[in-house]
């Protein structure tokens, strides 16, 4: 009806209520209006049942609240004379104010603000003259706004396929405790609650992968197996309280609340099509590609990487600035999966929300044109060490030619004792260098090379591979 500009009684009186005194004199109009067009008469007087009548309203109004809110200086007697206009009584009227009887007829005008709406309506707005000052407060909001953030980059992860999930804060004890415990934590740390209603949910959930790994066996036994599903939400955690003091008492320990966004994934990599494709099932590297694309959009930068093999994960990488964890992703553990009663392999990515938002107010993203000037790849085939990872050459390569090297890419692994050694495996390197300012000449690369290979050879003990 609003569309169309059409105003019902109906909608009216839903609005705004209608008088709950009005029923004796709207019977006596409809016996009335029966009386005049049918021909009918009255039978007998009006009984009207209405043990607890409702009383007019009450409203204290002073009249410096008026002014001040209308702009104007009203004088008294006009304030007077609209009120009365509208069968609103005065009493207890002071220099300072009255008391306003308002009719229950007006069933929206409760506070001393809608006198000042009904006193303002009659008078009119057109009438209050425009002050020559206009005065108002700046609110000053957080930069980055995590909103924002959040906004983004949930909006990234879904036009990436991902689904939004919302879990419980609350969780089962049984996930971090006892013999059976999935991942076991230190009972002092976790954050109990009294749950009387269900037993199964006593704590507050430390850790986003349960709420998420509870979701994929939902939609597992529900024949849909393949999900990409992110979550934001909080973890908590109580810190160990001094020594000496009650343990008992949660005032001497500090209770830790901290902002996370959680991205899982299991199943197939794609839908199913006709067209083979190259990669049947999500795997590690398409959770890795997922984070990184994500940091990307969101601007965050300059962070070193780590390897990890411990609970949760089988194995995993964790980003980090210095103790400052940004990210840690990678497979969940089978034992875990098999408690939770979960078939296929799931990978698991933990961010630090609030970290996140650290390393954007260090790093602003800015426009940077497209290079004019053609970029040079060069590659290299180290023979290292087994426990020697990619993340070490990319950052000693990134440390030596950090000026005008923009990419190093790991494009091939090759393993044979017998032509390497044992315990020796070669990585096939590709180095990209680019410099906004200039074309680069053969010698600036061959030198940077050479410096390469040495801090390979030093620091890595690497053998370069030629021929």
């Amino acid at each position: 009806m609003l569309r169309h500009g059409l105003r019902t009684d109906s909608a009216w009186a839903f609005e705004k209520g209608v008088d709950p005194n009005g029923c004796v004199e709207a019977l006596r109009y409809a016996a009335l209006l029966i009386c005049e067009l049918t021909g009918g008469q009255i039978a007998s007087a009006v009984t009207d049942i209405y043990p607890r009548p409702v009383a007019p309203a009450r409203v204290p109004v002073a009249y410096a609240r008026i002014n001040a809110l209308i702009g104007e200086n009203l004088p008294k007697e006009t304030i007077g004379s609209i009120l009365s206009a509208l069968e609103i009584k005065q009493e207890e009227n002071t220099a300072a104010g009255f008391t306003a009887i308002v009719p229950t007829s007006k069933p929206d005008v409760t506070r001393e603000a809608d006198i000042v709406e009904e006193i303002l309506r009659v008078y009119g707005l057109d009438n209050v003259p425009i002050p020559a000052q206009i005065r108002s407060s700046m609110e000053i909001q957080q930069r980055p706004n995590p909103d924002a953030i959040r906004n983004m980059a949930a909006d990234f992860l879904a036009a990436n396929g991902f689904n939004e999930c919302m879990g419980m804060s609350l969780s089962n004890s049984a996930y971090y405790t006892g013999n059976n415990a999935a991942w076991p934590l230190d009972k002092d740390h976790l954050v109990f609650i009294h749950n009387s209603a269900n037993q199964g949910l006593d704590c507050m959930r430390p850790t986003l992968l349960f709420s998420g790994l509870e979701a994929i066996s939902r939609n597992q036994n529900r024949q849909n197996p393949d999900l990409r599903l992110f979550e934001f939400g909080k973890t908590y955690q109580r810190l160990p309280a001094p020594e000496g003091s009650n343990h008992t008492d949660s005032t001497n320990g500090k209770f830790l609340e901290t902002i996370r966004l959680s991205i899982i994934l299991t199943g197939a990599h794609s839908g199913e099509s006709w067209q083979p494709s190259a990669k049947a099932t999500v795997d590690f590297y398409t959770l890795k590609a997922c984070v990184n694309n994500l940091l990307s959009r969101l601007g965050v930068s300059g962070y070193q990487e780590t390897t990890l093999q411990e609970t949760p994960f089988q194995y995993a990488l964790k980003y980090h600035r210095g103790t400052q964890e940004m990210v840690t992703f990678g497979a969940v553990q089978p034992a875990i999966l098999k408690k939770a009663d979960i078939k296929n392999p799931v990978f698991f990515a933990d961010f630090h929300f609030e970290n996140v938002l650290k390393a954007l107010e260090a790093n602003k993203v800015q426009f940077t044109e497209l290079n004019r000037f053609p970029a040079v790849r060069r590659d290299l085939a180290l023979v290292i060490d087994q426990g020697v990872q990619f993340g070490e050459i990319r950052q000693l390569a990134g440390r030596t030619a950090k000026k005008i090297l923009k990419d190093v890419n790991l494009f091939d692994v090759f393993q044979d004792e017998q032509k390497l050694g044992q315990g020796k495996k070669s990585y096939a390197v590709s180095f990209t260098f680019e410099d906004p300012e200039k074309t680069l000449q053969d010698k600036e690369i061959d030198h940077l090379m050479q410096q390469l290979q040495q801090a390979f050879e030093t620091k890595l003990k690497a053998t370069i591979r030629k021929g």
